[in-house]
């Protein structure tokens, strides 16, 4: 993977992005996210029956987002193995906060459906954030193929029992007055 040099459309400013070699692809959207909250419109009142609508907005989102992903398909496409996928949403305090993160994600994946991956099933790890920033608006999306192996599947992202920092970690965090809660219900 190498570096890259992005050019903002409206801004001079050259940005260099160095990427996570520990993701397999990073790829970027300078677009506003629409969300895909469900929208339903009656279609039988008696019945209470409802057709499950689109918005225009998300429909032309993917429709030109999947034209542009077409036009540079990667040789890996479309991933078949399970994957681990990290997004960062970003854009203005309006636009951002108005929308819902599982809203935006469903939008992102269907999108991404039948072109970088074959299905969103096949997503079994996700981190996701939702950024605010006057700069730009867009989606960084950072693709980890989990491959059968499952090497990479031992990082524990929610507790340990093995030797590692997160005692030492806990204990200067409890020292702060900041708490750490782990309990089952």
């Amino acid at each position: 993977m190498q570096n890259t040099i992005l050019c903002m459309k409206n801004n001079p400013e050259t940005l260099e992005i160095i990427v996570n070699p520990f993701f397999d692809e990073v790829i970027l959207f300078l677009d506003n996210m629409p969300s895909s909250q469900d929208k339903l419109k009656p279609i039988n009142d008696d019945l209470k029956l409802f057709q499950l609508l689109e918005k225009n907005n998300v429909t032309e989102f993917k429709k030109g987002l999947k034209s542009r992903l077409r036009k540079k398909v990667k040789p890996s496409w479309p991933y078949k193995n399970d994957l681990y996928i990290a997004v960062a949403i970003s854009g203005h305090k309006k636009d951002i906060f108005e929308k819902d993160l599982d809203n935006l994600l469903k939008t992102l994946f269907d999108t991404l459906k039948g072109i970088v991956f074959v299905d969103d099933r096949q997503i079994i790890k996700l981190s996701a954030e939702k950024i605010i920033t006057d700069r730009y608006s867009g989606v960084m999306l950072a693709i980890k193929e989990i491959l059968p192996d499952r090497s990479f599947m031992h990082v524990p992202f929610f507790y340990t029992t093995g030797k590692d920092t997160w005692q030492q970690e806990r204990e200067e965090k409890v020292k702060e007055g900041r708490k750490t809660y782990f309990d089952y219900y």
